[in-house]
């Protein structure tokens, strides 16, 4: 049967779906159920107090301060009648400064079949963030004539996806790397190069659903192998911050932490003062703690306006610990984290230790991220007693970084090399669809751990770089290789802590950390415009 034929059998399937589809929905329409979700803000970050009911047809209605969309017992039909006017220009498909790809293109998609694996189970399709991925799935099937199916999860998804690779044997068109196994699968060749698809397809990664820090660090030697984006099947690359006890900073007599954020007062030096007012030996309360101290390291000197990566356009990605800022920001973790500082790390314990004890109220302050907050649901902790702040500033800045990690990179696999432009062109119309919602699902995302309409606000504000705060990428993870007889950063850093001595730990490892570079990279150049 020849390709042609092919399409137009899947066309007069679609064809005769919808159609059925229209059926069903007649007879759905008499049996809806209602479906309450936390109201959303709009995409400049202004919230509403007219929230909408939403019905199959589109039409709206007040809902006293919520948004209530009737939902059918098939999929909701969501529609920007639910407020989201105001992000319309976003989603139109001039956004891309390549242009539009062209008809003949467009028209050669009817019959592609596109399969999405992520390395977590997906949202229920019963769920909002279910019907929304939905939703977008049936627009860009309607638009373009195509089939899409989204998927997960491998228990070990790690081991089978490296088992895929290897034997070039991927049934899905795109996956996601874990950050720590990118550099390894790229110098396996087991990533196609987008740059060619890219032009085809009229993609160039430049949308506001894609992470640009991202799109610029995976090019490399002049070739695009992934890309990071926004996206609400999943909870995507959030940043750290620091995640409060609200009763007990409100039984010490301090003031919250995200109401110094915003007053811009929010500094390192306020961040000891809590942490020592915080402690309490006698109730076994400690004032403040991280999971991470090498992360906390990487936002200690993304506020002084460094990086733990060196890199520029046109250079080979090199540890950056000689940085004289790295040093200062290094010397300045070691008093914090050492013996008598006002950080606990329990580098004894495991790393879920920290976060256990933060959700019995035995941390006041810990420096985490979205994994952390989900230990306080799933430990039965009343979740609006928490708080989120970013990461403070030192005195002498003006804005508040927020430093994040890449944790998963979307890449077709090699064996597709030749459907990159299709594949790629489908996946940015799916995000196009969902980035309508995006800020209405991460509220509904988060309300399971804050309930506290507030702090889901502020949670907002700092995902989305607003309240004049910024969120930069830590690629230490994608650039370093770790594991028995590897030298990373973490290695100086432990050191440096267990020794209270910068220069000694540095100079201990720097040969090593910088052979890892070297061989991971290989003689790689970044070439985006980090």
């Amino acid at each position: 049967m020849t390709n042609k034929l092919k399409r137009l059998l899947a066309l007069s399937f679609v064809v005769v779906l919808i159609l059925g589809l229209i059926a069903c929905g007649k007879e759905d329409s008499e049996t809806t159920s209602d479906l309450t979700t936390t109201s959303s803000a709009s995409s400049e970050g202004s919230s509403s107090s007219d929230d909408t009911t939403t019905t199959k047809s589109g039409a709206t209605t007040k809902a006293n301060g919520k948004t209530t969309v009737k939902a059918t017992s098939a999929v909701q039909t969501i529609t920007d009648a639910q407020g989201y006017s105001k992000i319309s220009p976003l989603i139109e498909r001039t956004t891309n400064n390549r242009g539009n790809a062209s008809a003949s293109f467009i028209n050669g998609l009817k019959g592609y079949e596109l399969e999405i694996f992520y390395p977590w189970e997906l949202q229920k399709q019963e769920s909002t963030l279910g019907q929304s991925a939905a939703y977008a799935r049936q627009e860009v099937e309607k638009e373009f004539g195509v089939t899409i199916k989204e998927d997960g999860v491998w228990a070990s998804y790690n081991e089978n996806l490296a088992a895929k690779l290897t034997s070039r044997s991927c049934d899905a068109q795109i996956y996601m790397a874990q950050d720590f196994n990118y550099a390894s699968y790229f110098k396996n060749q087991y990533l196609s190069d987008l740059t060619n698809a890219m032009s085809k397809a009229a993609v160039d990664f430049k949308d506001p659903w894609y992470n640009q820090n991202a799109s610029a660090f995976l090019n490399i030697n002049y070739k695009q192998y992934g890309w990071i984006a926004y996206d609400m099947q999943s909870e995507y690359v959030f940043p750290y911050v620091i995640i409060y006890n609200k009763t007990l900073i409100d039984d010490a007599r301090l003031t919250d932490p995200a109401t110094l954020a915003e007053q811009g007062k929010w500094t390192w030096d306020t961040l000891q003062t809590y942490a020592k007012r915080l402690t309490n030996t006698s109730k076994g309360v400690t004032g403040f703690a991280t999971i991470d101290a090498t992360q906390m390291l990487a936002s200690m000197v993304a506020q002084k306006g460094n990086s733990l990566v060196q890199v520029s356009k046109g250079s080979t990605p090199a540890p950056n610990i000689e940085n004289q800022t790295v040093k200062e920001c290094l010397s300045t973790l070691v008093n914090w984290c050492g013996d008598g500082g006002i950080c606990e790390t329990w580098s004894n314990q495991s790393w879920t230790y920290p976060k256990t004890q933060f959700a019995k109220g035995k941390v006041a302050m810990i420096y985490g991220f979205h994994d952390t907050i989900k230990q306080l649901n799933s430990s039965g902790t009343v979740n609006n007693e928490f708080g989120l702040v970013q990461f403070p500033m030192p005195t002498e800045s003006k804005t508040y970084i927020n430093v994040s990690i890449p944790q998963f990179v979307n890449f077709i696999p090699s064996q597709y090399q030749n459907e990159a432009p299709e594949i790629l062109f489908l996946r940015n119309e799916l995000y196009r669809q969902n980035y309508r919602f995006i800020q209405r699902d991460f509220q509904v995302l988060w309300k399971d751990y804050f309930t506290d309409t507030d702090v889901l606000s502020y949670a907002c504000n700092i995902k989305f770089e607003r309240g004049n705060n910024e969120t930069v990428m830590d690629w230490r993870s994608v650039a370093e290789e770790t594991g028995v007889g590897k030298t990373s950063t973490t290695t100086v850093v432990k050191e440096a802590i267990s020794t209270k001595s910068v220069q000694s730990a540095i100079d201990k490892y720097k040969s090593g950390l910088q052979k890892n570079y070297e061989t991971v990279w290989e003689g790689y150049k970044i070439t985006g415009n980090v």
